[in-house]
């Protein structure tokens, strides 16, 4: 019930900012994915020690460019796969990982996403 809550796309973002207190993961992690989640509570989900969490507010095309800067640096090899995908995330954040990322995954994945942005 809460998950369906926390998914549907007209939910206030002040419910969605509750709905991120509940300790179930599977609700954070719908909250994170909510484009009206809000930067601050995107701020706080992205904080915590869920990997999964952390991956979905990467995933939102509504995160801020300086929270996926942050989490372009994560630990989990999914998160920074999907900061990769996200189109909000900057060019030169892209371009700084691929510098510095030493997964061949990922890098495959950064150098897919600024290919697709130089058309």
């Amino acid at each position: 019930m809460l998950g369906a809550v926390a998914e549907h796309l007209r939910t206030a973002p002040d419910v969605l900012s509750a709905l991120a207190a509940v300790p179930e993961p599977s609700v954070r992690q719908t909250v994170a994915l909510n484009a009206r989640t809000s930067p601050g509570t995107l701020r706080i989900l992205a904080g915590e020690g869920n990997a999964s969490t952390r991956a979905a507010v990467a995933r939102n095309r509504t995160t801020p460019r300086d929270l996926l800067a942050e989490l372009s640096t994560d630990a989990a090899q999914h998160t920074r796969i999907y900061v990769a995908q996200n189109p909000a995330t900057h060019t030169y954040v892209l371009v700084a990982r691929l510098l510095h990322e030493a997964d061949p995954v990922v890098r495959t994945y950064l150098q897919r996403a600024l290919a697709q942005r130089a058309g």
